[in-house]
């Protein structure tokens, strides 16, 4: 497969992910979105969460805090 047939084979997904300006880069942050989530739902702090994940993947708290506010981003279809 060369990348221009992954592309018209993806292409409507790709142009409702662009219509709704995702990052495709932050699918290298799935599991980190993936742990907050559970540490959410455990009922752990925002603060610790943030702090946590941010020492595990070498992210600022700024960063971490601004991957999961952009994840959590409703998207039109």
């Amino acid at each position: 497969m060369t990348q221009y047939e992954l592309l018209r084979a993806n292409e409507s997904l790709l142009r409702t992910m662009i219509a709704n300006g995702v990052i495709i880069t932050d699918v290298l942050v799935l599991d980190m979105v993936r742990e907050a989530e559970a540490m959410t739902r455990a009922g752990e702090k925002k603060n610790y969460i943030v702090e946590h994940l941010g020492e595990k993947y070498g992210y600022t708290r700024r960063s971490v805090f601004s991957i999961l506010s952009r994840l959590n981003n409703p998207v039109t279809i």
